[in-house]
């Protein structure tokens, strides 16, 4: 609408309401700049319709792609679409719900149990605008060729009622069944918003219906109270004041407050003629503020069938029992399916179901998981396609899990790429089952092994579990956290046997050529009767040394069997392992991907990697990115300066009121004091984003097991906001726990901690002679 014009508010409300829904479609005012973006963004819309054919309106709704209406209504700008003789609505109309209602409550009824109700007022009335908000109305032969009125009023055995301008509201006006009872009938909503009561304001600011209707459009229970029409409306304010207060009551028998809604504080005076239960809330512009309620019908179960395609992998599925009678009209309608797959829907390493909800992703969506021409919407919880409401069945695509990542990073003025380190990553966690397969890393022993050997050297099973054991000195017993994969608690013998069953390690002997009296190694699968030196070619019969062999020997394999330290996949897989057991475990949606290049599309960073990528999202649509440098152990591996400021310009590229970004820095060792220095650079005031891993907190399950002991923190979390405010405590500002007697009595599984050490920092300086000497 444009700002200001109650021409557009009229009309607009007129045809929401012939739609099933339409009440809660919000008005969107384009005069109030930016706001009108951002407002937009949170509304959770399918479509924008500009109230009347006019260049601005029409160049706004068109400047948002993401929300255009659906092509094949070639109308548009029109509302209404030619059908037959006639016209017909685009999307299902108050024509199911009232044919619905007609049957069930009036057809064949000698005295009707349903009778609609539509009131009539004078356009000068004072609060003539303020009806048609509150009751509904519909488009007059000027606007429409569809008899709406009449065919409420004769489906719905319905009568007119007329509100003179001196007469009062009648006070059981609430129960009436009024074209805005009709439209939200048989819907729901995905949640429930606070505070019903009144919007207090001027019946004939612009602004005042525009913030009414929206709030009421959220799904609040509201009346529009206008004080210079106190006398009129008093007795329906009391009634329902009275009404809400005998609703459930609250904590310890307190009554349910009543909501006080306007664009301005009120007086006390105003505030006390509601009583004395109330919540005062200010809304501007339109927007409230409020979680929009989706509305739907009520939602059910759907078997899919799952196959590979070319395309990929394909979800296919009957619709379930649709909540209209299917005829001729609805052939030429649409409607929404939402397709929510819910925490145990399929799973597919490198694919996903999972869509964050960005409307600046929808076209690709629909490129990516529906191909064919229906429209599709992403929402908060799921994706919703926009199709005929004659479709008996639907079927979709999942999406590669970089692909989603990218287009993220699109969104945001970054162009994405796996780098060659991020695929090595993602097929390690692959070629272990998944991330939590690769909880095996987190024993200092494995990495150790993997290190200590190269890829052409071999080892026994002895040699293998003494180094994952890590024997401690003190006890003489192995020093290993308490793990487990796959059901199996983490031995040394366990572990190994995990390397050995997921390919990380491969089994051989090693035999000597007759020919050039050198030993070779040769893998258990390519043993046999006759076999060929590696080193001078010959082949020979190795019968004679493989009986009473069991000497096996072993070696890296695979990815692991590579001089390239697995181009740093270890510490990658080990972050993302501890991030995923730790970070919003059963409440959000999420998705990970391994290394990524990054340049500018038109964000202002400098070309650079990040190692981690992992998106969260919830049912309330809030998103949240981690983006990381991750290093392994020892001084050659330092966080840089140059880290810290490229990852620092990429979160600065997601708008915080979109994205909450955040940095992680982890490594398989202790931080420097430099390091935690410069990591610190990277935080902004008052939010920390800065997420510091060591060693100590990549190691146990839970992040901060070992950590809590050491430092006055929660022990568990469930957040990176947590993870960034407890990084804060252990490293940018210690608070170190205070040591009680108990806790200071030697263990053999503890040793002191040196004040550098407190804070994650081992020193590396070695003792001079002297000091030996004197110890």
């Amino acid at each position: 609408m444009r700002q200001g014009n109650m021409d557009d508010v009229r009309t607009s409300l007129r045809l929401t309401h012939t739609l099933w829904g339409g009440r809660y479609n919000p008005l969107i005012s384009i005069g109030i700049g930016n706001d009108a973006r951002d407002f937009l963004r949170r509304l959770c819309v399918d479509v924008l319709y500009p109230a009347a054919e006019v260049p601005e309106l029409i160049a706004f709704a068109e400047s948002f792609p993401s929300f255009e209406w659906p092509l094949h209504h070639y109308r548009y700008p029109q509302f209404f679409t030619e059908f037959g003789q006639g016209v017909i609505s685009p999307f299902l109309d108050i024509y199911h719900p009232v044919s619905q209602l007609h049957k069930e409550y009036v057809k064949g009824e000698s005295k009707p149990k349903l009778s609609s109700t539509l009131f009539s007022w004078d356009l000068a009335d004072p609060l003539a605008d303020i009806f048609l908000a509150q009751f509904g109305s519909y488009p007059g032969a000027g606007e429409a060729k569809l008899d709406y009125p009449g065919f409420v009023t004769r489906m719905l055995n319905g009568k007119t009622v007329s509100l003179g301008r001196e007469d009062s509201i009648p006070v059981d006006v609430h129960s009436a069944f009024t074209p805005s009872a009709i439209s939200r009938f048989d819907l729901e909503p995905d949640r429930v918003n606070e505070y019903d009561g009144f919007y207090v304001g001027e019946s004939d600011n612009f602004e005042d219906v525009v913030n009414f209707w929206n709030l009421w459009a959220a799904d609040l229970d509201l009346f529009f109270f206008d004080f210079r029409e106190e006398k009129r409306l008093a007795d329906f304010r009391d009634g329902f004041v009275h009404e809400i207060h005998s609703r459930t009551p609250g904590l310890q028998d307190l009554p349910t407050f009543v909501g006080i809604w306007s664009r301005n504080r009120l007086p006390d005076l105003h505030m006390k003629r509601f009583g004395h239960a109330i919540s005062e809330r200010i809304v501007r512009n339109g927007d409230s503020g409020l979680p929009v309620a989706i509305m739907q019908f009520r939602p059910k179960r759907a078997l899919g069938n799952i196959s590979d395609t070319e395309r990929g992998t394909q979800i296919a599925f009957q619709l379930p029992e649709k909540p209209f009678q299917e005829d001729d009209a609805s052939f030429h309608q649409l409607m929404v399916v939402g397709i929510r797959p819910g925490a145990t829907a399929w799973r597919e390493f490198g694919r996903t179901l999972t869509t964050p909800p960005l409307p600046e992703m929808n076209d690709f969506y629909r490129k990516e998981m529906v191909f064919i021409g229906n429209d599709v919407r992403i929402q908060r919880s799921g994706l919703d396609v926009i199709t005929s409401a004659d479709s008996s069945d639907f079927s979709f695509y999942a999406c590669q899990t970089a692909n989603v990542i990218i287009e993220f990073f699109r969104v945001f003025g970054i162009h994405a790429e796996p780098s060659l380190p991020g695929l090595v990553a993602m097929r390690m966690i692959h070629q272990m089952n998944d991330l939590q397969g690769c909880r095996v890393f987190k024993l200092p022993g494995v990495r150790k092994l993997i290190e200590e050997y190269g890829p052409l050297q071999s080892f026994t099973r002895g040699a293998a579990t003494l180094t994952i054991s890590q024997i401690d000195p003190s006890t003489k017993r192995p020093n290993l956290p308490k793990l487990f994969v796959e059901g199996a608690e983490l031995t040394s013998a366990t572990a190994f046997d995990y390397l050995l069953k997921k390919g990380a390690l491969r089994a051989g002997l090693d035999l000597l050529c007759p020919n050039c009296n050198l030993n070779f190694w040769l893998a258990l699968e390519s043993l046999g009767h006759k076999v060929v030196c590696e080193y001078c070619g010959e082949t020979f019969d190795a019968a004679t040394q493989l009986k009473d062999r069991g000497d096996w020997r072993f070696r890296r394999s695979g990815l692991f069997g590579r001089d390239n330290h697995q181009e740093g996949a270890i510490p990658v897989v080990l972050t993302l392992q501890q991030l995923e057991t730790n970070v919003s475990p059963l409440t959000s949606s999420r998705l990970f991907a391994t290394s990524f290049t990054l340049s500018s599309s038109g964000a202002r960073i400098s070309p650079c990697e990040t190692d981690i990528v992992m998106l969260t999202f919830d049912s309330t649509g809030k998103i949240e990115l981690a983006v990381g440098e991750c290093k392994a152990g020892g001084e050659k591996n330092e966080i840089s300066d140059t880290d810290v400021k490229n990852l620092s310009a990429v979160v600065n590229a997601f708008p915080p009121e979109r994205v909450t970004a955040y940095i992680v820095f982890s490594k398989t060792g202790p931080f420097s004091e430099a390091e935690i220095v410069r990591c610190k650079g990277a935080q902004i005031p008052h939010r920390p984003r800065v997420i510091l891993l060591s060693d100590r907190e990549l190691e146990p399950y839970h992040v901060y097991e070992r950590t809590a002991k050491e430092f006055d923190i929660r022990s568990v979390v469930t957040s990176f906001r947590d993870l960034a405010r407890e990084t804060n405590n252990i490293f940018f500002a210690p608070k170190l726990r205070v040591i009680t007697a108990a806790d200071a009595a030697p263990t053999p599984a503890t040793q002191s901690v040196g004040p550098k050490e407190a804070a994650g920092v081992r020193s590396t300086e070695r003792e001079s002679p002297d000091t030996e000497d004197k110890a």
